[in-house]
């Protein structure tokens, strides 16, 4: 039985007792307790609770009635009459209350000493509900009176639906006056969707008086059920739903105003409890459009019919227009789709197949924006339906943010769809979406309408190019026809790939994290998508010519409809075909072996793989509210004096007025009120500071709104402000009663406190008590409910240790390891900086072994051992202690032992703030200065801080000196965890996430990749086609290329520990940043490039130590980008070339290769130099060394890597993807040496000779 049922007969026991005790019960109670008994009704969502219907309170309780009851022979006659006008007064009634008390008394002497303490306590009905705490007037809190009202209040606490409430905040315990329910008739990405009907008393909104049909005024609603996480307690997690239902009610808020007709009528936003969230509309009896589709498989077309579609299209333009130029802030949808788009219809049972009025809705993803797109950069779309998705989600093609123009695209998806409903039915439109556009190889997303061609031009699918053209050759989609002008509408105005100017310049990010994507241009850039104004003046324009109903609707050919031909192209080349010319010798090109799916497929695989790059790729940090870990940790005494003890801060009216914990906060300022604001307020000048800088001629308003337990500003990131709570240290004088919890200790959070971070508004210096209690506390939590974030202690050891002591016993010592031990360790990552170096050498290497003078180590050293000793450990390894340096110490073997090294390790000490050995690293702590935090004290509860944000992990610690280092790469990747000591505070991070010393806790998908404890293992878990694992694995060698060394010739030996890791997750052999897996793995990793923002490329003077190839990017100074290929569009040439790993087991030991590079063998080619370029000819020749490979005409070589499928093209005509090359000087005729990449059409390749089979060194 349910807990409510539960409370309920438990309560019916009660009331009956104290019944019981009045048997001189007075007729008028009795009858006032039938009269509520008979007219309460059960509320249908949740059958627990009753409610009386609104309006009877106002009829019930008249100033006679109340005098009646309070002068019954047990009133007191003398006190009556300040009571009666207590309850009955006009401005601030108590009638509820008096209703209550009536309706819970068993004698009249009750009524009347209850009340007067309500009176007293200066309670009205506006204070409603009365919570046990806020009862505390009524003495004794075990009195059952006391307890009874708080139980009986709630039948008569049912909400008012209306037009100036769209947001009710109420308890668990407040009935909802639903008089039916329908439980989960539609379900989305948010949750589902229920159908109720709202009581007639309690429709006092607008929208339940839309329909002219009163019987359609049925007050019938939709009622979104929006998901939450579970949470384990009230404390342990923020409800992931509330980001969801704030933006989406805000949104909805905000556009209330319009009252547009094509816009789902909004009534109000629920939050009942801390886990029921609903938002509340208008219920669209006829469905959405995908629906009436599948319901109406035949339209039957005439003038009046086709005319009342498209203006209803029309009406769904200029609703969005009003959403994108609304007053309140610019709106983009970001989610049109049929499903989305609500179908009203009157008198909907003598009228099943009309039309109705088309509404948009579901503004879940709705986006606001307080800037113009062109001011804005880098914003991103959250997800929507893939199949409506617009180009610019997942390739960027501009330097701007995600615009309105999006909704455009989104529309013209589902404007195309209605055009082909209308004229060949249901039966076709579902071929179109199922079988000629189809859905992506994993099965579950489905193709958008424009794919990626060679080159990475963006494009509309040419599915629908093919499709429209048919449509357009229909006599109903002739000129003059309405709606041949929809569908040249939908083709010239919003089904567009440009938006605006295609990005012009490349730049490479500093981060260890790979770019998301590279750049990506339309396919017809002069030529930009409308807006959504320019759409409306074309629709206005198709409804001003239809004076005539031919003009709507010809006739002409409906008796027998040709069907729509197969719009796919087929191809010009098999899966598998063998070109050949006269004298030419058997080229076999294979299918693209880029993404697992059966031969028989359609081709178009590329954008699968770059929807899935997204989704992995998405570079945003997500603030998790999760305070089970603080709430444990900030108990101990040495955070205390992190808290201010007295409130210090100056706080305006307004100000001390503002509830943070409130679900849809927000601060909205005008820069002028602001400005002087900041003068007497703390909070307001820390705003103002804050915003100060911002350009009022694109800013002119300031909105603060809570994400989580974060501030942004204007909706921007990052954040600008963090919101802490304490935990149990209230600096008010307590006026009401602390909650307890279930340990029996105060528990000084207030109700909606979730939502809020336990948090320090003040840091500790790393070197301090709190911050080593910190980072155990860490180590320990990891520990203990972790288990895939702990050392792998069964791959062994390193070679040597330092040895830091017992306590009592400090001396320091190198440690060489012996079989058999097992100890735990933890590892130093840090920059070595300027010299001189302290070093272990063969010269001291026996001295060490006995002991280490303390005071004769570098700052960095010196630290490092006190965080070890400090977190509980005895023994450290540090690379220049642990190996032996110089030319006769053991640095070659002991570089391939560094995934043992960092693997096993109980954690990393990362001193990122440090720039070398000499520089330290706990002596690099910024302070946060008391003006940097504003406290708000709230009597009874723990205070709040707002802190100004400084929860940067990516500035700190991604972007730090050190991580701009080749070693640290590789030590991050193969960590289990680490500890980061950044400047500004320290940091942890896990396979969990990251937590910072303030206690918030920030996650990302794209950083979770490298901070993997098992790296790869979130590429390798299934989840990952293989096309995004080669994109994955390019990226990392494209930032890794980039990064310094002290050393140069460390470039071939610092990722050799990650390159095993990968080598084994492809099933691959290689090294040197090759792979081969006997598909095409090979020709990729082969086909990289020099940088762009390089101008040749610098060998690397190896000396003896190593021989590194040219066909390896390692052999070079600079960073190299790789060729820009549409993966699962190249058919690979397997007979050009000949892998050197070919016989040699799976999964080859990469540092083999290093000491002793393999040939690769390969069929050379010449390139001839004649010939004149032609319209859609390609000769792109990208030198490693221009200056170097400067050749003659008809002395230029190359091998084949691939061909770009083109499906427009004769193989004559086809592009291949070649490697340059030329013959090595003085080493034999058949050997070469790599001397570029790039592009060449078939016409400029000598393929009518066999070639030249040659080495490739």
């Amino acid at each position: 039985m349910s807990q409510p049922k539960k409370r309920m007969r438990t309560w019916g026991r009660v009331i009956s007792v104290l019944r019981s005790k009045s048997p001189g019960d007075q007729d008028l109670l009795k009858d006032f307790e039938d009269r509520v008994n008979h007219c309460v009704l059960i509320e249908e969502l949740d059958r627990s609770k009753k409610f009386l219907p609104h309006g009877y309170i106002e009829e019930w309780i008249t100033k006679d009635f109340v005098a009646q009851i309070l002068q019954l022979p047990g009133g007191k006659g003398s006190q009556t009459q300040s009571l009666i006008e207590y309850v009955m007064n006009a401005k601030r009634p108590a009638k509820k209350i008096f209703a209550t008390v009536a309706y819970a008394s068993a004698k009249e002497s009750d009524v009347f000493d209850l009340l007067t303490k309500f009176k007293a306590a200066s309670f009205y009905d506006s204070d409603l509900p009365a919570t046990e705490h806020r009862l505390s007037f009524l003495g004794n809190r075990k009195e059952p009176l006391g307890k009874l009202f708080g139980y009986m209040q709630w039948e008569f606490m049912a909400p008012v639906f209306e037009s100036s409430k769209q947001k009710l905040v109420i308890s668990e315990s407040v009935p909802l006056p639903f008089t039916s329910f329908t439980k989960c008739v539609g379900e989305g990405g948010f949750g589902v969707v229920h159908k109720a009907t709202v009581h007639e008393m309690h429709r006092k909104h607008w929208a339940f008086t839309m329909s002219k049909n009163k019987a359609d005024n049925n007050g019938d609603v939709a009622l979104k059920e929006v998901n939450a996480e579970p949470q384990a307690a009230p404390e342990d997690s923020q409800p992931h739903a509330e980001g969801g239902v704030a933006q989406e009610s805000q949104a909805l808020t905000d556009l209330q105003g319009l009252r547009h007709p094509h816009l789902i009528e909004f009534i109000a936003t629920i939050h009942r409890g801390n886990d029921k969230h609903y938002l509340m509309f208008r219920w669209a009896n006829g469905q959405d459009l995908g629906k009436y589709w599948a319901q109406n498989r035949s339209p039957k077309l005439s003038p009046a019919f086709v005319k009342a579609v498209i203006t209803q299209c029309c009406g769904l333009i200029d609703g969005l227009t009003r959403l994108h130029e609304c007053d309140k802030g610019m709106y983009r949808h970001t989610d049109i789709k049929p499903a989305n788009i609500l179908r009203s219809v009157e008198n909907i049972q003598q009228r099943p197949l009309d039309i109705g009025t088309l509404k948009i809705s579901d503004m879940g993803l709705a986006k606001k924006h307080t800037m113009r797109t062109s001011l804005r950069k880098g914003t991103v779309a959250r997800a929507a339906t893939t199949r409506y998705q617009p180009p610019e989600s997942v390739f960027k093609l501009t330097d701007e943010g995600i615009g309105r123009r999006y909704d455009i695209w989104s529309m013209g998806c589902v404007m195309l769809e209605l055009i082909i409903w209308l004229l060949h039915g249901t039966d076709t439109l579902d071929k179109f979406n199922n079988v000629w556009l189809g859905k992506e190889p994993n099965g579950r997303d489905s193709k958008p309408f424009f794919e990626r061609r060679p080159r990475n031009v963006i494009a509309v699918h040419s599915v629908v190019t093919n499709v429209i053209e048919s449509l357009l050759k229909e006599p109903e989609c002739q000129e003059k026809t309405a709606i041949g002008d929809l569908l040249r509408l939908v083709r010239d105005e919003m089904l567009v790939v440009a938006v605006t100017e295609p990005k012009r310049e490349r730049r490479h990010s500093q981060s260890l994290l790979p770019r998301a994507q590279p750049d990506f241009h339309p396919m017809l850039p002069d030529r930009r998508r409308a807006t959504s104004g320019e759409v409306l003046k074309g629709f206005n324009a198709i409804l001003k010519r239809g004076t005539e109903e031919g003009y709507w609707f010809t006739g002409k050919g409906r008796g027998a409809v040709t069907p729509l031909p197969d719009p796919r192209t087929p191809e010009p080349l098999g899966d598998s075909q063998t070109v050949t010319w006269e004298g030419n010798p058997r080229i076999e090109i294979s299918l693209s072996e880029d993404d697992p799916r059966p031969a028989s497929e359609p081709d178009n695989v590329l954008t699968a793989r770059s929807y899935g790059q997204t989704h992995l790729m998405n570079d945003r940090w997500e603030f998790v509210v999760d305070n089970k870990f603080p709430q444990s940790l900030l108990r101990h005494p040495e955070f205390n004096e992190l808290f201010p003890q007295q409130p210090t801060s100056r706080l305006c009216k307004s100000c001390i007025a503002m509830d943070f914990t409130a679900p849809f906060f927000k601060i909205s300022d005008t820069r002028t009120q602001l400005k002087e604001s900041q003068k007497i307020c703390d909070f307001c000048k820390l705003r103002w500071d804050i915003s100060a800088n911002l350009d009022p001629g694109v800013v002119s308003e300031l909105v603060f709104e809570r994400e989580g337990s974060v501030l942004k500003l204007n909706g921007s990131y990052p954040p600008v402000l963090s919101l802490k709570r304490g935990f149990g240290k209230s600096i008010a004088p307590l006026k009401m009663l602390p909650h307890v919890n279930c340990n029996g200790e105060a528990d000084r959070s207030g109700p909606s406190d979730n939502r809020i971070q336990i948090g320090l508004p003040r840091l500790a210096p790393p070197s301090s008590d709190a911050a080593f209690h910190t980072a155990r506390s860490w180590l320990r939590n990891c520990d203990d409910h972790h288990a895939h974030c702990r050392p792998n202690q069964g791959i062994g050891l390193p070679t040597r240790l330092l040895d830091t002591g017992l306590p009592g016993n400090d001396t320091l010592r190198l440690y060489e390891t012996k079989p058999g031990d097992s100890m735990s360790y933890v590892a130093l990552s840090h920059p070595w900086g300027l010299g001189p170096h302290f070093c272990t050498t063969t010269a001291n290497l026996d001295s060490f072994k006995q002991s280490i003078d303390y005071t004769k180590l570098p700052a960095t050293f010196k630290h490092a051992i006190t965080v070890t000793r400090q977190i509980g450990q005895r023994y450290i390894w540090i690379d220049s202690l642990c190996i032996i340096q110089g030319p006769d110490g053991d640095f070659k073997q002991e570089a391939e032992k560094m995934e043992i090294v960092f693997a096993s390790a109980d954690c990393v000490i990362s001193a990122c703030s440090s720039r070398g050995q000499s520089d330290g690293f706990l002596n690099k702590f910024k302070a946060k200065q008391d003006g940097e935090f504003v406290t708000f004290p709230r009597a009874g509860f723990s205070p709040l801080y707002i802190c100004r944000f400084i929860d940067d992990f990516a500035h700190d610690v991604l972007e730090s000196n050190l991580s701009r280092r080749g070693w640290v790469l590789q030590e991050r990747a193969l960590a289990r965890r680490t500890i980061y000591f950044a400047e500004s505070q320290i940091y942890w991070e896990c396979g969990e996430g990251v937590q910072c010393q303030s206690m918030t806790k920030m996650t990302n998908n794209l950083a979770s990749f490298l901070g993997d404890p098992k790296f790869p293992s979130k590429l390798s878990d299934g989840s990952s086609v293989r096309g995004e694992k080669i994109l994955f694995y390019e990226d990392l060698y494209r930032q890794y290329s980039r990064l310094g060394f002290t050393n140069i010739r460390d470039k071939a030996v610092a990722i050799l520990g990650l390159e095993k890791r990968l080598i084994h997750d492809l099933g691959a052999q290689g090294g040197l940043g090759v792979f081969d897996d006997g598909r095409s793995l090979l020709q990729h990793s082969l086909l990289w490039q020099r940088g762009n923002e390089f101008s040749t490329l610098t060998k690397i003077d190896y000396g003896t130590s190593h021989m590194i190839p040219t066909w390896s990017w390692m052999a070079y100074q600079e960073g190299i980008d790789f060729l820009d290929l549409p993966l699962g569009d190249v058919k690979w040439l397997p007979h050009e070339i000949i892998s050197p790993w070919a016989d040699a087991p799976k999964q080859g030991d990469a540092a083999r290769a290093i000491k002793n590079p393999p040939e690769i063998s390969v069929r050379v080619r010449s390139v001839r130099g004649e010939g004149k370029m032609e319209s859609g000819d390609e000769r792109t020749i990208i030198h490693d060394c221009p200056a170097q490979d400067l050749v003659r005409d008809g002395e230029e070589r190359c091998v084949l890597m691939g061909s770009i499928r083109d499906k427009s093209k004769h193989a004559r005509n086809l592009v291949y993807c070649v490697l340059f090359v030329r013959a090595r000087m003085a080493a034999g005729v058949d050997v070469y040496e790599r001397a570029g990449v790039g592009f060449l059409s078939a016409k400029f390749i000598d393929l009518e000779s066999s070639g030249v089979l040659g080495r490739l060194r």
